[in-house]
């Protein structure tokens, strides 16, 4: 995020003009390895729709173009990212499913490096689970299709099935696959994970397939 201009030391007084005597939101920035930065969002520009940033820490007030604030406005139903998990399958070593009853199996990616060679199997078995690669390309297929806003709310949700999933690095992301009623009665879909952190929408055919196809891959006996 670049600035068009800067200003520091300010004093409390000149704030009010800026719209930051009483911002009217907060952004902070989370960097890897780093501490948070956080600023409060003030009004606009005089003539122009750039906003004034002041960051809490330093006092120092930045001036941005409203383009790269607007979108974080209505963050919740605008960001493009719909993945669940954010991984590749060729990245993917191992997935853990539980229903909703609690039973549990595991599954391990082998030779996973070498596409031609590689495949899924039961963890601690031998031999491969060919439905358990259908139903693992399943579930990286599965996308979501906005966050929930708060007026859509669910009335029930009920946790119809948990992934683990983890990467190579050993990098895990927990999924919730959600079945409830949502603001207009009707029954819905929806997920949350580590990775989209607030629950989100989803396609009620695939993600119900999904969950239905779940006792076959949990019986599925290795070739």
């Amino acid at each position: 995020m670049i600035a068009k201009r800067s200003l520091s030391n300010l004093p409390d007084e000149k704030l009010a003009p800026l719209g930051l005597a009483e911002p009217e939101a907060t952004l902070t920035i989370q960097r890897a390895g780093k501490p948070d930065r956080v600023f409060d969002v003030g009004g606009e520009a005089f003539g122009t729709r750039d906003r004034y940033l002041r960051e809490k820490d330093t006092g120092t007030i930045y001036l941005v173009k409203e383009d790269l604030i607007r979108p974080l406005k209505h963050g919740t139903t605008r960001l493009p990212d719909r993945e669940l998990i954010g991984v590749e399958m060729k990245e993917l070593a191992k997935v853990t499913v539980k229903d909703a009853t609690g039973a549990e199996r595991s599954f391990e990616h082998r030779n996973r490096v070498d596409e031609k060679a590689a495949y899924w199997g039961a963890v601690g078995e031998e031999g491969s689970l060919e439905p358990a690669k259908t139903w693992v390309e399943a579930l990286l297929k599965l996308k979501s299709t906005s966050f929930v806003a708060a007026e859509d709310t669910p009335t029930t949700t009920t946790v119809m099935a948990t992934v683990v999933t983890e990467d190579a690095k050993g990098q895990k992301v927990t999924l919730e696959l959600i079945k409830g009623t949502d603001a207009d009665g009707k029954e819905a879909w929806y997920a949350k994970s580590t990775h989209t952190r607030l629950l989100v929408k989803m396609s009620s055919a695939q993600t119900g397939d999904l969950v239905a196809d779940i006792p076959t891959v949990m019986g599925a006996k290795a070739q």
